[in-house]
């Protein structure tokens, strides 16, 4: 289901977010994506959610049914998906405030064909400290879903 208030041209962002009782985490998710600009789509591939991650997530998301496995899940999102650009987001992430203007920027002018959003935690706690200042190391190059990853579908 493609939130369709835009421009034809504009590319479409499919975000996949992976889920397994994710229902503490998942609205403010959906939340992020839901106040971008469209062109957009939500897949959401639950791994057989006992709790009410489903339930929420089916008010503005496509539910599919996956075997539980982050890799199988995300995969499975991606095959569902109509958009030109993916955009991987686990349940406990949120994206920025215009994030999918900025990618369709990229993508429209350059030759970027993936990436990842920086990370940035909530200030609470020592270690979510530790690991997000590690992160932004520059020698640091490990890619992280809980960064989002974004790749042109025609890569993938």
């Amino acid at each position: 289901m493609i939130n369709s208030n835009h421009s034809s041209t504009a590319l479409i962002c499919s975000v996949v977010i992976p889920t397994y009782n994710e229902g503490a985490y998942i609205q403010a998710a959906l939340d992020s994506v839901r106040v971008q600009s469209p062109p957009w789509e939500i897949i959401v591939a639950d791994g057989a959610s006992t709790d009410e991650t489903c339930q929420i997530a089916s008010s503005c998301a496509k539910v599919i049914q996956v075997v539980r496995g982050r890799a199988r899940q995300l995969n499975a999102g991606a095959n569902m998906a109509e958009g030109e650009l993916l955009v991987f987001l686990h349940a406990d992430s949120r994206l920025p405030p215009g994030a999918l203007d900025h990618l369709r920027r990229l993508f429209n002018h350059g030759s970027l064909e993936a990436g990842i959003f920086a990370l940035k935690f909530d200030p609470t706690g020592f270690w979510p400290s530790i690991y997000a200042a590690c992160a932004r190391l520059p020698w640091h190059r490990l890619c992280f879903g809980d960064r989002g990853i974004f790749i042109r579908r025609d890569v993938f």
